[in-house]
């Protein structure tokens, strides 16, 4: 064990995490092309490529389920903190906590047999701490990576099921109604063009989910977005549509303190 790690120095700690998952970001997506390659390569029709990609999907999710070290637990305890100060709480926060939950450990004086091994524990995994968390942070990656896969593919489905059920059209639609077609299995009527005019106004990007929370939220409450539209149908659908990694949209009441400057931008809106 380094001196680095015997003093419980969490700039070593973050400096080795952020290097791992760097690492991780930049190799995920040629996993997922290899592995999808390969059921390419292995099927013999559509329905049993989606078979094939629904066990891939399951098998990484498993393995990412059944893996246990402290950093994905860390990790998982700051996600659960800032669903409650989403605009609080940075990426740099996020290793800071990690840091300091490692450091704790190094920290105190282990006594019984129990504190003991669990000091070795960590000592072990700080070792490691390279491979830990560019194997933990993969497996996310890529469980992210298929679900949108997934869903993009059920999507699809569901609206060729749609296109087949509707009488067909005579005529040629313009751009922007080809565009309100694809989405009114979300969006009542024009409201797509409400969602649209936020999504610009707001500078959505994958850390902004508060602004997206309160995007559904508003207009689910003044009936624009089908009330069998939940947070999972929306999330999948954004995630789809924008190829934006969004991993959960939580509920926040539209009229609350908090969203008092979003409230006053969907007003100036609709009211155009």
């Amino acid at each position: 064990m380094s001196n680095n790690f015997e003093t419980g120095h969490k700039e070593t700690i973050i400096e080795k995490i952020k290097e791992a998952e760097e690492l991780a970001k930049s190799i995920f997506k040629t996993n997922v092309k290899q592995e999808l390659f390969e059921l390419e390569q292995k099927k013999i029709n559509n329905s049993h490529y989606l078979e094939m990609l629904l066990k891939l999907l399951a098998s990484t999710i498993n393995s990412y389920d059944n893996l246990k070290n402290y950093y994905k637990a860390s990790n998982e305890q700051f996600a659960f903190l800032k669903s409650d100060y989403p605009e609080k709480l940075t990426d740099e926060d996020r290793l800071d906590f990690i840091a300091m939950i490692f450091a704790s450990y190094l920290d105190f004086e282990a006594t019984t047999k129990e504190e003991i091994e669990t000091k070795l524990e960590v000592f072990n995994q700080l070792e490691n701490i390279d491979n830990i968390v560019l194997e933990t942070r993969l497996l996310e990656l890529k469980c992210i990576e298929y679900k949108k896969v997934w869903a993009f593919i059920e999507s699809k489905a569901d609206a060729l099921e749609e296109s087949k059920s509707q009488p067909q059209q005579s005529g040629t639609k313009k751009p922007d109604e080809v565009k309100k077609e694809l989405h009114n299995n979300i969006f009542k009527d024009d409201a797509f063009e409400i969602w649209q005019s936020m999504f610009e106004k707001f500078e959505i990007i994958a850390s902004k989910r508060t602004d997206i929370d309160f995007m559904f939220q508003v207009m689910k409450y003044n009936n624009l977005i089908y009330k069998n539209i939940g947070l999972k149908d929306i999330k999948d659908w954004i995630n789809t549509v924008y190829e934006i990694s969004f991993e959960k949209i939580r509920y926040t009441d539209p009229k609350s303190t908090a969203n008092e400057k979003r409230l006053i931008i969907y007003k100036d809106i609709i009211s155009k």
